[in-house]
């Protein structure tokens, strides 16, 4: 079936169901899409670097409040070491 974490917080790593999860199931990298890039994907990225998991960003699949802010958003978390592309790359 389908899981679901639900989260009360923009970190979806907040969600201690959702890091017990990944731990158990030895998941070392994860994807990233969403809405808000500067604030919840941005909150969700650095829970996940914290957690030592490797971090792809899907551009195309985020937005932001606006291009400036999305844009920002992006660059800080480029800089925090994840990696950011575009879904065409993953659907090949």
């Amino acid at each position: 079936g389908n899981l679901y974490f639900s989260r009360k917080q923009g970190n979806a790593f907040s969600n201690s169901s959702l890091v017990r999860y990944i731990a158990d199931n030895h998941i070392k990298d994860v994807y990233v899409v969403g809405l808000f890039a500067e604030g919840c994907v941005l909150a969700t990225v650095k829970g996940a670097l914290q957690n030592d998991l490797t971090v792809t960003l899907i551009e195309d699949g985020i937005a932001g409040a606006n291009d400036k802010k999305k844009n920002n958003a992006l660059r800080k978390i480029e800089r925090l070491g994840a990696t950011i592309v575009s879904s065409s790359l993953l659907l090949k």
